[in-house]
């Protein structure tokens, strides 16, 4: 068999694998037991708030572990699902809010 033969089907072989990983990984969970999203987080940016004001223009301003962001008033949200609040973010990007009833 040539040598080129052997050299494509390595690539698809690791082609096959890099896509069954990706198609099974899962986010991390939180600290409730509930698992953030994989379109919401990094494995690293979601936490859960411990400490959210809400500012005079309707903004939020959440702090977790990973440091303090700001989400716009009209930032799409969901309901958390432990009832607590928590935020994916990064300093350059904000990705997810859980927010509860309320808040």
């Amino acid at each position: 068999m040539k040598l080129w033969l052997h050299i494509l089907a390595a690539i698809a072989l690791a082609g096959y694998v890099l896509i069954a990983y990706a198609l099974t990984a899962k986010a991390h969970e939180a600290i409730t037991g509930w698992h953030y999203p994989t379109y919401c987080c990094g494995e690293s940016d979601c936490a859960r708030a411990t400490a959210a004001r809400r500012n005079s223009d309707g903004s939020l301003t959440v702090t977790t572990q990973h440091g303090t962001a700001t989400f716009p008033a009209n930032f799409k949200h969901e309901e958390s699902p432990d009832g607590l609040i928590h935020a994916c973010f990064t300093p350059s990007r904000l990705y997810c809010l859980y927010l509860t009833a309320g808040t």
